[in-house]
């Protein structure tokens, strides 16, 4: 029983960890790339949106639609985002770079 007691308290660790490391990620996106809601040029010359999102990479048009958003309007500077949809393109994109991690270097 103390062990697995034990052994859960380690994976529930590791949750956490995972957990507060990915919004430590997410703070930090969002403090150096800051808030936009409408559609810019970066200084790379991609379109632009939220917290850095390129909107030229591969896949933006659903993710960006998977969101909510007019990727019509978004993409031709005709529409924005709100600041609940950046988030959560934010977060999946979080999400997607943290697995990649894993994959590549472990847990």
């Amino acid at each position: 029983y103390l062990i697995a007691m034990m052994l859960c308290n380690l994976v529930l660790a590791a949750v956490v960890a995972v957990s507060l490391a990915c919004e430590s990620a997410t703070s930090l996106i969002e403090q150096a790339e800051g808030f936009r809601a409408c559609t810019y040029v970066d200084t790379t010359g991609h379109k632009t949106i939220c917290y850095g999102f390129n909107l030229d990479a591969v896949g933006a048009r659903t993710k960006v639609q998977d969101v909510g958003g007019n990727w019509d309007q978004v993409y031709n500077h005709k529409g924005c985002l709100t600041q609940s949809q950046c988030q959560k393109l934010l977060s999946s994109e979080v999400s997607a770079a943290t697995s990649a991690a894993a994959h590549i270097f472990g847990n």
